[in-house]
């Protein structure tokens, strides 16, 4: 560790007119080694971010919406991310809302038809009942004329007697 600080010293400082020249290319090199790192090391970090979110949305359009992403951090990137998480719940929730409610219309269908077709059958036979009674009501009225005839037969026969009987008492009393 120490001799190479030397030796970079020495490099830097160093003596005689190449001195200067020789500290800005290593002071160059030392840049251009650091910019590089710092390039790869944002480039690394981007290009994770960016695959998340990619893979995010590609599962998403897959249908599988149970998203697994690690929040990022306070720039765009990590803003991104969680909008990406919290799209993957929303649309979750409402699928689930969509299926719940797709039930209960299922439900809702299952429970009418049934009713209709209880509402159907008694009706059915309702209307049976009513031309069973039509049939006696019809019956019932035949034979009140019947009756009616009768009786009116019966009231004519009824005047004879009575005709007889005056005929007979007149005939008595004389």
């Amino acid at each position: 560790g120490l001799p190479a600080v030397a030796m970079l010293w020495q490099l830097l400082v160093g003596t005689g007119s190449g001195a200067g020249t020789t500290t800005v290319v290593v002071l160059c090199a030392i840049d251009v080694v650091a910019l590089l790192y710092f390039l790869l090391a944002f480039h690394r970090s981007v290009s994770e971010d960016l695959g998340q979110v990619v893979r995010a949305t590609e599962q998403m359009v897959a249908g599988d919406l149970r998203l697994a992403i690690r929040q990022g951090g306070p720039d765009e990137l990590g803003r991104l991310m969680g909008s990406m998480g919290q799209l993957g719940r929303t649309v979750s929730a409402m699928v689930a809302n969509v299926r719940s409610n797709a039930a209960f219309v299922a439900y809702s269908g299952r429970s009418l038809a049934r009713a209709s077709r209880d509402l159907s059958d008694r009706t059915e036979q309702q209307a049976a009942n009513l031309e069973q009674t039509a049939a006696s009501v019809e019956e019932l009225s035949s034979t009140v004329q019947e009756n009616a005839g009768t009786a009116g037969l019966a009231n004519g026969q009824a005047g004879s007697v009575r005709d007889v009987a005056d005929g007979g008492a007149v005939i008595m009393s004389q």
